[in-house]
């Protein structure tokens, strides 16, 4: 399905107007006011992952609740964005390594990262920085794909 729009190269950086986009594996970012969605008809083996769509809308819910939150300590805003990106960037990581141990490895950190997010969300929950139920909704997602992440570390053995 041909699409008629104005298109970034990934490859060259050139802005390509007017242009009908054929489905193809090539990166291209089509413009769509201020968002950029990135078409691409294959996908990389970590975004195929459930816990990896989990985990990202939940960094993304996390960022928003950071950026909105003017009050939180700048020390405590940074290193829960540290955190909630080396969740997915290490989930990511390990995906693409070939040994189980590697994998293993990177899937033990990401969960670690997990553990750490908990931690911050405890302490601003009980500062009063974000609402209860929020913070409930956050603390389950977060366990949700510690699960998840226990599970594929399990299935890597020992």
């Amino acid at each position: 399905m041909a699409e008629t729009s104005s298109l970034l190269n990934c490859r060259t950086g050139q802005i390509v107007p007017g242009v009908r986009i054929p489905p193809s594996p090539q990166n291209l970012v089509m413009l769509k006011g201020y968002r950029c969605e990135i078409t691409n008809s294959s996908m990389f083996d970590f975004e195929k992952l459930e816990v990896y769509q989990i985990a990202k809308a939940l960094v993304v819910d996390t960022l928003k609740c950071i950026y909105a939150n003017a009050n939180l300590d700048p020390y405590i805003k940074e290193e829960w964005k540290k955190a909630s990106m080396a969740i997915l960037l290490n989930l990511s990581e390990g995906t693409g390594r070939m040994v189980n141990a590697d994998k293993k490895h990177y899937l033990t950190v990401a969960r670690s990262s997990v553990f750490e997010c908990v931690a911050i969300l405890e302490v601003i929950s009980q500062l009063g920085h974000i609402p209860l139920p929020e913070a409930q909704s956050f603390y389950e997602r977060y366990e949700k794909v510690s699960k998840m992440l226990l599970g594929m570390v399990r299935s890597h053995g020992e």
